[in-house]
């Protein structure tokens, strides 16, 4: 009994010690943000607010959304960040998608391959392409040959864009790619098996078991195209100044700090901006209670079910579903951290209640068996040899 209570009266220490060095642990980490984030960030906000005579004043804010030049230079931050997240994503993803199905050495060649422009210098990257765009250029002497003398591949927008979308892909991939590890591939493979078609399969189940990942991306790489500085300075003309080249601008030539420093605010407050309104959506996500309307459906069915006249991969399909676990339940109420998953399981139950519904639509192909059991179609052997797996292991 004396040891029950010294243990209980030792617990609250033990636990009061460990949140201290927990604390301890993170103090040299918090420090560093201190000193070298917070207290750099409000000196700046206060310089912004702040003019030459130390009167407190916005007319910096003021003259940036009122002055048609530096608003302009912002609307033309903001867009060609958007457009390199798009474009960066919009190729990123088939290519993750495609490594995702690799083996894992594949997957580490393809990246080393991969990460060589990330590891580069923006400056020895942007030089290559002004040896090779410009007019005594590789790409110009091509492009002469075929008659097209008077095209300028440089200083211009779309330059900017293309170069920008090539120093940020590999970020955008390496982002994206181990979302995609995690992905279960066996929920496609039940979904085929239900009778979607690949592309069903893709955009109800895969996609959105992999949406964390491009949202993870397509933050990152909008909040790095935000302040991008070297290639829009090289590659770039005079309509593409972008908001970093106005703050190096304002600061170092016409040494005006309020104006440069409210620049830099902004700059801020649009990387910050993204990344609040994804943390709103986490925070409170829109929750669905909906059942699917086969609430009735069980394992112990599938006997009744197959007896009924459905064919053999679709009551192996619902067998898989069942022990994979996507089955008749009310979505979590707190989806933070299962929002992909609940999407992507929602997605599995409206084809199998389609399977259910419309039985006699499918094709009923017959299936040659092995003797030992085994499917011998060559169209689905390996989703139905998986799945019968999955199902036995779930008994």
């Amino acid at each position: 009994m004396t040891d029950v209570a010294m243990a209980a009266f030792r617990e609250p220490s033990v636990q009061k010690r460990r949140k201290l060095d927990v604390f301890w642990l993170a103090a040299p980490g918090m420090l560093f943000l201190v000193a070298l984030f917070l207290i750099p960030t409000l000196q700046m906000l206060s310089a912004s607010l702040f003019d030459k005579s130390g009167a407190l004043s916005a007319s910096a804010f003021e003259k940036l959304f009122t002055t048609t030049v530096y608003f302009r230079v912002m609307a033309t931050t903001f867009t060609v960040a958007v457009e390199v997240t798009v474009l960066c994503l919009l190729v990123g993803y088939p290519l993750a998608y495609w490594l995702a199905g690799r083996t894992p050495r594949v997957q580490r060649i393809a990246l080393l391959f991969v990460l060589i422009p990330f590891w580069t210098s923006p400056l020895v990257l942007n030089f290559s392409w002004l040896v090779l765009l410009g007019r005594s250029g590789l790409v110009a002497k091509i492009a002469a040959a075929f008659g097209w003398s008077d095209v300028d591949f440089l200083f211009n927008r779309p330059m900017v864009i293309f170069a920008m979308v090539h120093t940020m892909l590999p970020l955008t991939i390496v982002t994206l790619l181990p979302i995609m590890n995690k992905v279960d591939q066996r929920l496609t493979m039940a979904a085929r098996t239900l009778g979607a078609s690949a592309a069903e399969a893709f955009w109800q189940v895969y996609l959105p078991l992999s949406m964390r990942g491009v949202a993870t991306a397509g933050l990152l790489t909008f909040i790095s195209a935000l302040g991008f500085f070297i290639t829009p300075a090289l590659v770039g003309g005079r309509q593409d100044t972008m908001i970093t080249q106005l703050i190096i601008q304002q600061i170092n030539r016409a040494q005006n700090w309020q104006l440069g420093s409210a620049l830099a605010v902004v700059l801020v407050a649009g990387t910050r901006a993204p990344v609040g309104l994804l943390r709103l959506r986490h925070r409170n996500p829109p929750v669905s209670d909906r059942r699917c309307h086969s609430d009735v459906f069980h394992s112990q069915q599938l006997p009744e079910l197959s007896a009924a006249g459905l064919e053999p991969a679709l009551v192996l399909g619902l067998r898989g579903l069942d022990a994979l676990g996507v089955r008749d339940r009310p979505l979590a109420r707190d989806r933070r951290q299962h929002r992909g998953v609940d999407a992507g399981h929602l997605g599995l139950r409206r084809l199998r209640d389609r399977a259910l519904d419309e039985p006699l639509r499918r094709p009923r192909l017959p299936v040659v068996r092995h003797a030992d059991g085994r499917s011998a179609d060559r169209h689905r052997h390996r989703a139905l040899l998986s799945l019968r797996e999955t199902a036995t292991r779930g008994d």
